[in-house]
């Protein structure tokens, strides 16, 4: 887990090589372990073996990128559907005031860390709501992929802008407990 956030944070960046026994030094585990480690990192496309350099972090292309933020979209739809019929409607009023006037004003002052500190809040409280361990799974990978991605589009675009309208139109439907404009 440690090293999917490394990996989806770039703190490791793609075409970095991994090796079991550094691997086992930064997380003082027996290599074994370090190896098992990294298997289920090929395994889950985080990385991959290359011949004659052993594993490296994957490097996603621009077409792979959009097909995993198309997957994500709608495995995020799905989750607030599930979350609407799940909770009961008085449960967003916390995330509704949040993402009025507080998220505005990050939005305004372009305070990038805020956004997605407050974005993970909502994203992780709709993955509870929706109470489906392997849909949390998935959407976990899927925002690990993803989740370096998203951050730059947000720095080099006006995007926040737009999604705090569609995070406020999803929260109010999940108000009204609408599955459907939840999804």
């Amino acid at each position: 887990r440690h090293l999917r956030e490394r990996i989806a944070a770039h703190t490791i960046p793609p075409g970095a090589r991994l090796r079991e026994w550094d691997v086992a030094a930064d997380f003082g585990v027996p290599r074994l372990t370090a190896r098992e480690a990294l298997e289920a990192l090929v395994h889950l496309g985080f990385v991959e073996r290359q011949p004659n350099r052993g594993i490296v972090v994957r490097r996603r292309e621009l077409g792979e990128v959009l097909r995993l933020f198309e997957m994500r979209e709608v495995n995020e739809g799905l989750c607030a559907r599930i979350a609407a019929r799940n909770m009961l409607r008085d449960s967003w009023g916390d995330l509704i005031e949040l993402f009025g006037a507080p998220m505005q004003d990050i939005v305004d002052r372009k305070d990038l860390h805020a956004y997605v500190r407050h974005y993970e809040q909502f994203r992780h409280r709709l993955v509870d709501a929706a109470g489906s361990p392997p849909l949390a799974e998935l959407l976990q990978r899927l925002n690990d992929m993803t989740s370096i991605y998203g951050r730059r589009v947000l720095l080099v675009s006006d995007r926040t802008k737009h999604a705090l309208d569609d995070h406020r139109a999803v929260l109010a439907a999940l108000q009204r407990g609408d599955a459907a404009a939840a999804e």
